[in-house]
C-alpha cells in the first residue's frame, strides 16, 4: 500500500503531501481537549470588557439544534473574545433545546438564563463556573442531569426552581467545601455526588489540509463517530461529542481524509498542490528514468515537467519510503523544453543529463544537503555544471567509469586526478560510425560479465573493461565487439541435413550433411521413431534434423537487464530471452547422451572452452566479424604501399567454416579480397604448407592484398556458419613508404 503521511500534527505541519495518493491524515494530541470545543450555530454575543477581550452570551437565534455548545471563545469584529457569562434571560423559554454544554471559561449564569427551558435534560457547567444566579434553571421540569463544576461559590433562589425530575445533583466540589458556598441550602434538598469529573465534551478539531472529506476519525485504536463541518466545497473540520472523555485524555486523535482536486481546470489540467498542472500522481508515475542515490529513489523524464526531478522521502519511522513522493520533494534543472534524459549515481552526487543545453548547462550534479527542517530535512542543490555534452540516452557506472550515450557516441566523465574539474571524453571512437547511425534514444545499457553492453534495435555493442588502450585523443578506450541479429524469429523452421547413414529403401545423399533445400517428408518406422526423407526424381534420400532454424520474421531485442551473471533481453513481439551464461565444460546434449562419452576426455578438451554447438543466436547462424582498428602505422602524415602478399593471418576455427577477409582504407574504402574455402581464392600467393582448415587448430593463410596510396588501413575477416566459430589469433602486413600526403 502506498504511504499515507501525517500531514499535521496538532495544527503544525508534520510531513508533506504525498503526490502518489490523494489520501491523507492529520494526528492530534488530546491532552486539554477543551481548547477545542465546539460552538453551535445562531449564538449571540455583547462584549463587556473590550480591554481584557471578555464576552457575554446574550442568546440564541433560529436553530432547530437541541444540542447547544457553548465555546471558549468567538470572534467580533475580528478579535477573539473569551466566553465567560451566560447572560440574564439569554436562553429563557426556549422549548426546543435539550442539552447545555458549558465552557471552563464561564464563570457565571445570569438571572432566568434558562427558565422555562421545559425540554432542557441534561446541563454540563465547566470547572470555571462560580456563580449561578436566582432563577436560572426555574421551571426547566425536564432537566435530569445537572453538573456543577468545583469552582462553585454561589447559588441564587430559587436557581433549581420546579427542576421535579432532577434526583441528583454532580458536583465537581468536595463535601467539605459545601458549607463555604453562599446558599448551599438550595442545592441540600437533592442527592450530592461529590468529587465528580467533568466527563462529557463537544469539541472541534479544524482539518487543515484541503479534504473534499473525512472518511475515519480513530482515538488511539477507537473509532470514533463524527461530523463534518464545510465551508464551501472543503471540509474545514469535523465535531466530535465524548460522553466521557477519561478514558481519551492524553491519547492520540487521527483523522483520514481525502483530498480535494479543487474541482476548476486550468489549460486542461486540474489546479492541485504545489502548481502542478495535472493531477498529482501522474507527475510521478509519467516519469521516464529513475536512479538509486543517497537511499531514495529518484524520478525525471517526465514531458509534461521537462526539468523537474522528482524524489522519495522518509516515513514516519524516518527511513525512506519508495512510494512516498513529498510534495516539497524536487528540483528543477534548467529551464525550457529540454527533459531530463537520464539520472546517475557519482560517488556523493546525483548526475542529471538534460538532452540538450538550454545555455544554463546539460549535466547538472547534486550533492545531498542537510536543512535542520523537519518538513523538508535533506534538499539536493546544484554544485557542479557542464555545458554542450548533451544526452541523447541511457546512463550507468561502468566499474566507476560514468558512461553515458550522448550525440558524440558513448561518453564518460572523467576525473584524472583528485581535485581536478571533471572533462568529458569519448569511449566509442572505434565504433562510433556505426553507433552513430542509430537511434541513440532508444539505446539500453548494461553492465555485464565485465563488459559494458549497449542494446540497439538488435544490435549489440560489447566493450570490453578488461582490454583498453589509448586513443590518439589521449583518453582511454575500450576494446569493443559488434553483435547483430539479437532477437528472436516468429515462424521460423527446422534445418535439415542429409544423412551420412540411411536405412533400407533410403539413399544417402552425395552431399552428406549439407543443407537440404528440397521439401521434407516423414513416415514413423518400424521401431516407431521419425524417418525423414527428401524424394527428387523418385529417389528417397535419408536426412536428418538439426537444432539449427532459418527463415522466420525477425523481431530484434529493444530491452536489457543483466541480473547477475545472467544477460536478459525483451523483444518487441514480447519474448524474454537470456545469453547462455557460461557453457565452458558443458557438453552438448548428442554429445552426453552417446553412450561413448567419456566426461574426463571432454573435460580434458573443453574444459575451459566452449564447445562450438552452443554458437548460434536461438537457433540461427551467426555471422562473425572480427576489425581491426584503423591503423596509420603511427606516420598518419605520410601514405603508404602495401607489399605484396605481406598480410597474412592466422586464425582458428571449428567446425564447416567459410571464412572471407576484407580490406579497408581511408583511399578505396572497403572490399573483399578474398574468401575460403569455396570462394575466391588466389592460389598463386598461397603456401598450402601452412594451410590447414582442420577443426580445433591454428592455420595461417596469405592473402594477396595490393593496397596503394593508404594513410591507415583496417582488416576485417567474416565467418557465417552455423556452430563454427573461429578466432583471430593475429594479423600481420608490412608496407613501404609511398611519400607526403598531397593537398586534395
Amino acid at each position: 500500500p502506498l504511504y499515507v503521511p501525517t500531514t499535521y500534527l496538532t495544527g503544525e505541519a508534520l510531513e508533506q503531501r504525498n503526490l502518489l495518493t490523494n489520501r491523507f491524515k492529520e494526528q492530534y494530541t488530546l491532552n486539554n481537549p477543551e481548547k477545542l470545543r465546539s460552538a453551535s450555530e445562531g449564538l449571540t454575543y455583547r462584549i463587556i470588557d473590550n480591554e481584557n477581550r471578555l464576552c457575554a452570551l446574550v442568546g440564541r437565534g433560529i436553530c432547530v439544534d437541541t444540542v447547544v455548545y457553548v465555546p471558549q471563545t468567538t470572534v467580533i469584529d475580528n478579535q477573539v473574545y473569551t466566553v465567560t457569562l451566560i447572560d440574564n434571560n439569554a436562553f429563557e423559554n426556549n422549548v426546543a433545546i435539550e442539552e447545555v454544554i458549558l465552557p471552563d471559561t464561564v464563570t457565571e449564569i445570569g438571572y432566568y438564563a434558562f427558565s422555562d427551558c421545559t425540554s432542557l435534560k441534561t446541563l454540563v457547567t465547566g470547572s470555571g463556573l462560580r456563580i449561578v444566579r436566582g432563577s436560572a434553571f426555574l421551571g426547566c421540569t425536564a432537566l435530569s442531569y445537572l453538573y456543577l463544576g468545583d469552582s462553585l461559590e454561589f447559588v441564587g433562589s430559587l436557581a433549581l426552581g420546579d427542576c421535579n425530575a432532577l434526583p441528583a445533583i454532580h458536583c465537581g466540589f468536595s463535601a467539605d467545601r459545601l458549607s463555604s458556598i453562599s446558599n448551599y441550602q438550595h442545592l441540600t434538598s437533592y442527592t450530592l455526588y461529590y468529587d465528580q469529573i467533568n466527563p462529557r465534551i463537544a469539541f472541534q478539531i479544524p482539518v487543515f489540509s484541503p479534504a473534499q472529506t473525512i472518511t475515519r476519525v480513530r482515538i488511539g485504536e477507537t473509532d470514533i463517530p463524527f461530523t463534518s463541518v464545510y465551508n464551501g466545497d472543503l471540509v474545514e473540520g469535523i465535531c466530535l461529542e465524548l460522553i466521557d472523555k477519561r478514558p481519551y485524555l492524553g491519547q492520540t486523535l487521527t483523522l483520514e481524509g481525502i483530498y480535494h482536486s479543487l474541482g476548476t481546470k486550468a489549460d486542461g489540467g486540474f489546479v492541485t498542490v504545489e502548481g502542478l498542472t495535472e493531477p498529482p500522481c501522474s507527475a510521478v508515475l509519467n516519469c521516464t528514468v529513475a536512479e538509486l542515490f543517497d537511499g531514495r529513489i529518484f524520478l525525471s523524464g517526465n514531458p509534461t515537467y521537462p526539468n523537474t526531478v522528482f524524489y522519495s522521502a522518509r516515513g514516519t519511522l524516518g527511513i525512506n519510503d519508495p512510494t512516498y513522493f513529498g510534495a516539497l520533494n524536487f528540483f528543477n534543472d534548467g529551464i525550457g523544453p529540454f527533459c531530463v534524459r537520464s539520472l546517475l549515481a557519482i560517488g556523493n552526487n546525483l548526475a542529471v543529463f538534460k538532452e540538450d543545453d538550454d545555455g544554463s548547462g546539460s549535466i547538472y550534479y547534486h550533492t545531498p544537503t542537510e536543512t535542520g527542517e523537519d518538513l523538508l530535512p535533506k534538499i539536493y542543490p546544484t554544485t557542479y555544471i557542464h555545458s554542450g555534452v548533451c544526452a541523447k540516452g541511457e546512463t550507468i557506472s561502468f566499474y566507476d567509469d560514468p558512461v553515458f550515450v550522448s550525440e558524440s557516441g558513448i561518453c564518460a566523465i572523467a576525473k584524472p586526478q583528485i581535485n581536478l574539474e571533471r572533462s568529458i571524453v569519448c569511449r566509442s571512437h572505434n565504433v562510433n560510425i556505426r553507433l552513430l547511425s542509430e537511434d541513440l534514444s532508444k539505446i539500453k545499457l548494461a553492465k555485464w560479465r565485465g563488459y559494458l553492453v549497449a542494446l540497439a534495435n538488435g544490435h549489440i555493442y560489447l566493450a570490453d573493461s578488461r582490454q583498453t588502450f589509448r586513443h590518439d585523443t589521449g583518453s582511454i578506450e575500450y576494446e569493443w565487439y559488434y553483435l547483430t541479429g539479437i532477437g528472436t524469429h516468429q515462424y521460423d523452421n527446422t534445418v535439415y541435413r542429409y544423412a551420412s547413414e540411411a536405412r533400407e529403401g533410403y539413399l544417402v545423399h552425395s552431399d552428406a550433411d549439407a543443407k537440404v533445400e528440397k521439401t521434407i517428408y516423414s513416415v514413423e518406422g518400424v521401431d516407431g521413431n521419425m524417418i525423414f526423407y527428401t524424394n527428387e526424381e523418385g529417389v528417397k534420400y535419408a536426412v536428418y534434423p538439426t537444432y539449427e532454424r532459418s527463415g522466420g520474421i525477425f523481431s530484434g531485442a529493444s530491452v536489457l537487464r543483466a541480473v547477475g551473471d545472467l544477460l536478459f533481453f525483451g523483444t518487441e513481439s514480447g519474448d524474454l530471452c537470456v545469453f547462455n551464461n557460461d557453457m565452458r565444460g558443458v557438453a552438448p546434449p548428442d554429445v552426453r547422451a552417446d553412450i561413448s562419452f567419456d566426461a574426463e576426455a571432454y573435460a580434458r578438451q573443453y574444459g575451459h572452452r566452449i564447445h562450438p554447438f552452443y554458437y548460434d543466436f536461438a537457433g540461427h547462424a551467426p555471422v562473425y566479424k572480427l576489425l581491426t582498428p584503423l591503423d596509420n602505422c603511427g606516420i598518419p602524415h605520410l601514405t603508404k604501399n602495401s607489399v605484396k602478399g605481406s598480410l597474412v593471418l592466422k586464425c582458428r576455427a571449428s567446425g564447416a567454416v567459410r571464412m572471407a577477409c576484407e580490406v579497408g582504407t581511408d583511399r578505396t574504402g572497403y572490399r573483399e579480397i578474398t574468401s575460403f574455402p569455396g570462394g575466391i581464392f588466389d592460389f598463386a600467393e598461397t603456401s598450402f604448407l601452412t594451410l590447414s582448415l582442420a577443426a580445433e587448430e591454428y592455420f595461417s593463410v596469405p592473402i594477396a592484398e595490393r593496397e596503394r596510396g593508404w594513410i591507415e588501413k583496417q582488416i576485417g575477416i567474416t565467418s557465417w556458419e552455423y556452430a563454427s566459430p573461429i578466432a583471430l589469433i593475429s594479423i600481420s602486413y608490412r608496407f613501404t613508404v609511398k611519400g607526403k600526403l598531397r593537398r586534395q
